[in-house]
């Protein structure tokens, strides 16, 4: 591999992680209160509930998938028990808590569970992307 690929993958890592844990805290809040209330610093989730650093969920379903395809390569039912340990273990969480689950993914992760395979335990969804 060319050098410095490891390293490159690591900062892409931390970068995920830092950004996760500055945003994450306002990441649903409008525009117009971040312009009145600018971010300088990392601020706690949920008022003080997780300490300011933490990331969310979106960073450790990335840590699941990593760790998965590391140990296993692209091993989808891997990945599926990383992200299990993580709803109903708290692994790969800052805290020692999982937080901020969403609905399909807590659907999907449930489905797996009960012995769906994780090729068809996702949620269908109708989106429309119209708008985009």
């Amino acid at each position: 591999m060319q050098a410095g690929f490891f390293e490159k993958i690591r900062a892409i890592v931390i970068g995920h992680a830092v950004g996760d844990a500055v945003g994450g805290p306002v990441q649903f809040q409008e525009r117009e209160v971040r312009d009145r209330y600018p971010l300088s610093d990392m601020v706690p989730f949920y008022g003080k509930s997780f300490p300011k650093g933490a990331w969310s969920d979106d960073t450790s379903m990335s840590l699941c998938a990593m760790d998965a395809i590391a140990r296993c390569g692209l091993d989808f039912e891997a990945v599926m028990e990383n992200f299990r340990s993580w709803l109903y273990k708290a692994a790969f969480t800052p805290t020692g808590r999982t937080f901020d689950v969403g609905g399909a993914c807590r659907t999907a992760i449930g489905r797996s569970r009960q012995g769906v395979p994780s090729s068809t335990c996702h949620v269908e969804r109708s989106r429309d992307i119209s708008g985009f």
